[in-house]
């Protein structure tokens, strides 16, 4: 696919600036490959409650933007997929999905491991 004029400027001059602002190094692992430590742009914790057989399972998501050019400083990874994980503040993370790939960068959609806790029903009932 060819890339449109503004993609080029924005992958060879906004995307390492964004990077070095807004990053904060991470480390990405596959199964394919070394670790390894790359910035990347993280967002905030969102919590999420999902209706389960056995209750509530409370589900911790972030959002990962990475270079996938591997010659920038901060570095990069080329094919970023979701069965990686990534590593943030000493916690890790699963990668659940590759969101997006555009202007040199892909973003992530991570779930804290291990899951977090799940409510049993009528464990917290009335007594």
């Amino acid at each position: 696919m060819t890339r449109s004029a503004f993609d080029n400027l924005f992958v060879d001059q906004a995307s390492p600036v964004l990077m070095e602002h807004l990053g904060m190094p991470i480390v990405y692992m596959d199964a394919e490959s070394d670790p390894v430590t790359v910035t990347g742009i993280v967002s905030a914790e969102m919590i999420r409650e999902e209706q389960g057989e056995n209750g509530i399972r409370v589900r911790h998501v972030r959002h990962v933007t990475i270079s996938t050019d591997t010659t920038v400083a901060g570095g990069g990874v080329a094919s970023p997929n979701a069965k990686a994980e990534v590593e943030i503040d000493g916690v890790r993370w699963a990668v659940e999905a590759v969101e997006s790939f555009s202007g040199g960068l892909a973003r992530l959609t991570c779930v804290r491991l291990p899951m977090c806790e799940t409510s049993k029903p009528g464990y917290r009932g009335k007594r």
